[in-house]
């Protein structure tokens, strides 16, 4: 018996909107180091 997999959303994706508008806030500097189809790695470098 197979079950259904339920759709599980990419975390990814919300932290692709929401790192960017939070370091805005903060003044910190962020860059996008690696983005995969199910991963994404971003450096947030401290300061204003």
């Amino acid at each position: 018996m197979e079950f259904p997999v339920p759709h599980k959303p990419e975390p990814a994706d919300s932290v692709a909107e929401d790192l960017p508008a939070w370091c805005g806030i903060a003044g910190h500097r962020l860059e996008q180091v690696e983005r995969l189809p199910e991963t994404a790695c971003y450096l947030v470098q401290r300061g204003r």
